[in-house]
């Protein structure tokens, strides 16, 4: 029962992490939408301009000879060094995963990966049989950085995260908030949290089938459970390709928080974006939320035809 509990607290983190990506979706499609005509136009162009003459048709053709050998000379030497990164890679017994909308690099003598929530998640390989192991779960904004992480920066996350519930209504009590930095000195920011357990995030598990009242009941009651802070974690914020990706690292005791955190920093140059595993998080995040619309839709107009029919009858 403690491993599910713990799942289910991992399980809330993950989409207190991912809320709010709807906005950045939408940009994203808009953004592909654009790329798609500008291309279909140039396809156009290209074509009546291969049909204006014979001889222009034959020069384009060799061009595209010419073209086509250096491509596939680029292409055999962009495979030779991606053979030689998969030796090294090989070689350091390192392993790359890519999932939720990043690309990460991990040891998997260290490290277990775990991608039952649709993100990359890590856990400790040490503590994996502890009641709250140590873990690292990483996550995609979708924010673009348009100025430096700092303090500033820092403090204003810091009091929107304090002020907000999470999506299944548990809290985030912030302890600290300050700026560290990558071992090559990029300044990062990092917030000291603690997951605080409310009687709507109870209901919410237990809706989830996480446990039941009468397993609640024989724990203690409530009190416990809302009393009880079953982890805590620093979140680092950091930039990843002009965009803000955290990563939340879990512990159960402050001593452990040195470890989790560095495996955190140590990992944080090996990772990139990636367009195709971000859509399709944002993709299986969205329909549940088309089909609950869907069906609130549908119990609306069933509602109105009932109150039709009762007009009608009186």
């Amino acid at each position: 029962m403690k491993k599910k509990l713990i799942a289910a607290l991992l399980a809330g983190a993950m989409v207190l992490s991912i809320a709010g990506c709807g906005e950045a979706a939408s940009s994203s499609a808009a953004s592909s939408a654009a790329s798609a005509a500008a291309s279909a136009a140039s396809s156009a162009v290209s074509a009546v301009s291969e049909a204006a003459t014979s001889a222009a048709s034959s020069a384009a053709a060799a061009s595209q000879t010419t073209a086509a050998s250096s491509e596939e000379t680029t292409a055999a030497s962009s495979s030779s060094e991606t053979t030689a990164a998969s030796s090294e890679e090989a070689a350091s017994g390192l392993e790359t995963v890519t999932l939720g909308g990043l690309t990460a690099t991990y040891d998997p003598s260290v490290y277990y990966f775990n991608s039952d929530y649709g993100v990359i998640q890590l856990i400790d390989l040490a503590t994996a049989e502890n009641e709250v192991p140590l873990s690292i779960t990483m996550s995609r904004t979708g924010t673009p950085l348009e100025q430096d992480i700092d303090q500033d920066y820092m403090d204003a996350i810091s009091e929107t995260v304090a002020a907000t519930p999470g999506d299944l209504g548990e809290k985030v009590k912030v302890l600290d908030c300050y700026m560290g930095e990558l071992e090559d000195g990029t300044p990062i920011g990092m917030m000291e949290t603690q997951k605080v357990w409310t009687d709507e995030y109870i209901d919410n598990l237990i809706n989830m089938g996480w446990f039941t009242e009468e397993d609640i009941e024989s724990w203690g009651g409530r009190g416990v459970l809302i009393g009880y802070n079953i982890s805590m974690q620093t979140v680092l914020y950091v930039p990843v390709e002009g965009e803000l990706v955290t990563l939340s690292c879990i512990y159960d005791m402050v001593v452990n928080a040195d470890t989790i955190v560095d495996g955190a920093k140590a990992i944080v140059p090996s990772m990139k974006l990636d367009q195709e595993s971000w859509e399709a998080l944002l993709a299986a995040y969205a329909a549940p939320a088309e089909a609950d619309a869907e069906t609130a839709e549908s119990d609306d107009t069933a509602a109105e035809s009932t109150s039709a029919s009762s007009s009608s009858e009186g």
